[in-house]
């Protein structure tokens, strides 16, 4: 789940007209990252800053006011994964409590000096989630926990998936992005309608 999930942030991206690399230091041969999380820096050309009136929760609307920025994964990878997940105000918070913290956020968004990253200039700290909840009080909740993590701002997987289904023609190639293939395979054969993203509703 997790190389799908960064496979889908990084198309994102890079059909929206940005520049992808993996942001921190890969770890040793043999080893795992224990605690962290994937993370992208993505760069825009055509941004001449990162705007400072954009909202915290982010939609594809808001991806032209973003020059640089540090993109962490929070997926699926500690927790059962479920439809019933989705549609549930309070395991989606349980899940944010537990998975968005300061601490697994720290090495992303805190780069060292040696890395490239580290040289963007001003960047935003983003956060890319597997959905939020819809009741008005867990929703605040969640935004509160995100930005005390130290996140700048906010996208869901729902957001990124619908904006590439939209890009999904059945007729072209996107050999060189598997999420892209997948969801024109599922468009070649009717299963996945513009513009409801019925398996992912949040």
């Amino acid at each position: 789940m997790l190389g799908f999930e960064a496979d889908v942030v990084r198309t994102y991206f890079e059909l929206n007209g940005f520049l992808v690399r993996s942001a921190g230091s890969p770890p040793e041969a043999g080893k795992k990252r224990t605690g962290t999380v994937p993370t992208l820096a993505v760069f825009n050309p055509d941004a001449p800053a990162n705007a400072v009136d954009s909202g915290f929760r982010l939609f594809t609307t808001d991806i032209v006011r973003i020059r640089a920025a540090l993109v962490s994964i929070v997926g699926w990878e500690s927790s059962p994964f479920s439809a019933d997940f989705l549609r549930s105000d309070a395991r989606l918070l349980s899940f944010i409590k537990s998975e968005v913290t300061s601490k697994r956020l720290e090495s992303g968004f805190s780069p060292l000096v040696s890395l490239p990253e580290a040289r963007m200039g001003d960047f935003l700290r983003l956060v890319v989630l597997p959905s939020l909840p819809r009741g008005e009080d867990k929703l605040r909740q969640s935004m509160e926990l995100i930005r005390e993590a130290g996140a700048e701002g906010v996208y869901t997987f729902r957001v990124m998936l619908e904006n590439l289904l939209g890009r999904a023609d059945p007729g072209r190639d996107f050999s060189k992005y598997h999420s892209m293939q997948a969801l024109r395979i599922l468009k070649s054969y009717g299963l996945a309608a513009e513009p409801q993203l019925e398996l992912f509703d949040e």
